[in-house]
């Protein structure tokens, strides 16, 4: 079971369900994802630490996302 705030808008993280099912969130939810970009970023989303998660999450705003972060 996730967490209230992982299922329910605004969502506060990544969540990803692969095609077997397996939920993943925060930083492995990235890691999971990782094989499905091209390079350089195959790498970087691969060793994704929990830490630069956390830093890119905090800081989205910086990166060109505001508060509400649309899906799709």
């Amino acid at each position: 079971m996730l967490p209230v705030g992982l299922t329910t808008p605004p969502l506060q993280g990544v969540v990803l369900v692969d095609e077997k099912g397996k939920t993943h969130v925060g930083h492995l939810a990235i890691q999971a994802l990782s094989q499905h970009v091209s390079r350089p970023w195959r790498w970087v989303f691969r060793w994704a630490p929990a830490w630069g998660y956390r830093l890119v999450a905090r800081t989205r705003t910086w990166w060109g996302r505001d508060e509400s972060c649309e899906v799709g």
